[in-house]
């Protein structure tokens, strides 16, 4: 709708009026950019809902027993902290929560955004955050076995 007006504007005039259209183009341009409406996300859904979660329900929305979380998150945390000054920081137990959110539901970016709060960007750097950091994790619990135990095996 907004480009049909502009559109309107542009070529429903004679050129002697092409200053005034330029200006009211300016002004309709100016004025739709300050009416800039929110996204209309759920707020404090981390703060206020996941802690009424008992175990089954933690579980069946985030495929994993708070008891598992709690202990992945406290060797993860440090990794997701930011260390930059003057922007306001998600906490790892933020992170962490939108990234097995993504990694359990074949949820979009767009509902992810809107049940956790965040921007599309940010949510996208939280899941990469905690990836790196489940890599870096990995080798401590995942490794090949020896000749010998594959023999066993």
């Amino acid at each position: 709708m907004a480009i049909q007006q502009c559109c309107d504007i542009i070529f429903s005039s004679s050129s002697d009026d092409s200053e005034d259209d330029s200006n009211e183009l300016y002004e309709y341009v100016v004025q739709n950019l300050e009416t800039k409406t929110a996204i209309p996300r759920l707020q404090n859904y981390v703060e206020t809902i996941v802690p009424q979660f008992n175990d089954g329900q933690f579980k069946s929305h985030f495929r994993m027993l708070p008891t598992t979380f709690e202990y992945v998150l406290t060797l993860i945390a440090p990794k997701l902290k930011r260390m930059k000054p003057g922007y306001k920081s998600i906490s790892p137990n933020k992170q962490f929560l939108i990234a097995i959110w993504k990694m359990a539901t074949p949820d979009s970016y767009r509902s992810i955004c809107e049940k956790f709060g965040v921007g599309r960007a940010t949510a996208l750097r939280c899941i990469r955050r905690v990836i790196v950091a489940l890599e870096m994790l990995a080798p401590v619990f995942i490794t090949w076995p020896n000749e010998e135990k594959v023999e066993e095996i």
